[in-house]
C-alpha cells in the first residue's frame, strides 16, 4: 500500500493530478488517510492500604482493583450486621464511598481515599494507586 500511495504523491507533484484526484484514489484503494487509534493499555490499578502503629509496626496490603468493588459490597453488607463496629461502618456514606471509587477509577486518578490518624500515633491509609 506503500508504494501505490508513493504514486499517487508522485502524480500530484507533477501536476497530473488534482489533491482531490488523488483523495478519490486514495479512496478508492482503501488506505487510510489517518493511522488507526491504538487501543490504551490498560494499566493494572490497584488499591493500597497501609495500617501504622505508634510502635512503628506496619502492615502494608496491596489488592487489585478488581477486588475493590466486591469488598464495598461486603463492607456495605456487614455494616447492616451487629457487632461492635456497627454504628462506624452504619454512619459510613457507602453510596458515596462507591461513587467516589468509581469517578477515580474512570477519570485514571490516583490518591488518597482514607486517611486517619489518631492522637496515639496510629494511622490508617488506603490509596489507590
Amino acid at each position: 500500500m506503500k508504494e501505490e500511495l508513493r504514486k499517487i504523491l508522485d502524480l500530484i507533484e507533477q501536476d497530473r493530478i488534482t489533491a482531490a484526484q488523488a483523495a478519490e484514489l486514495i479512496e478508492a484503494m482503501g488506505i487510510e488517510s489517518e493511522q488507526p487509534e491504538k487501543p490504551r493499555q490498560q494499566t493494572r490499578r490497584t488499591l493500597r492500604v497501609l495500617l501504622m502503629s505508634a510502635s512503628g509496626e506496619k502492615v502494608n496490603v496491596k489488592l487489585p482493583v478488581g477486588l475493590l468493588r466486591s469488598g464495598l459490597d461486603i463492607g456495605k453488607h456487614f455494616a447492616s450486621a451487629s457487632g461492635k463496629n456497627k454504628e462506624t461502618l452504619s454512619n459510613l456514606d457507602w453510596d458515596q464511598l462507591t461513587t467516589t471509587v468509581d469517578q477515580m477509577l474512570e477519570d485514571g486518578t490516583t490518591g488518597e481515599i482514607v486517611n486517619i490518624a489518631k492522637p496515639s500515633g496510629e494511622r490508617l491509609l488506603i490509596l489507590l494507586e
